[in-house]
């Protein structure tokens, strides 16, 4: 069986949240260095053409 592609509108909504949080840094000096964690169940990841769901964290680091 082969598997599905991958939904790219989909992938853009991670896409857009994590260019929405960074933004969000960008425009707010006082917020630091911190990881947002996103959670994908199985539905979701089913949905965007993976086999399994997870978790994954992100750094959003501050670069000099």
């Amino acid at each position: 069986m082969m598997q599905p592609a991958f939904r790219p509108e989909r992938i853009a909504s991670y896409a857009t949240v994590m260019e929405e949080e960074a933004r969000a840094m960008a425009r707010t000096p006082s917020v630091g260095d911190h990881i947002t964690a996103f959670d994908l169940s199985h539905a979701e990841a089913a949905s965007i053409g993976m086999i399994c769901g997870g978790s994954i964290e992100v750094l959003f680091q501050r670069r000099a």
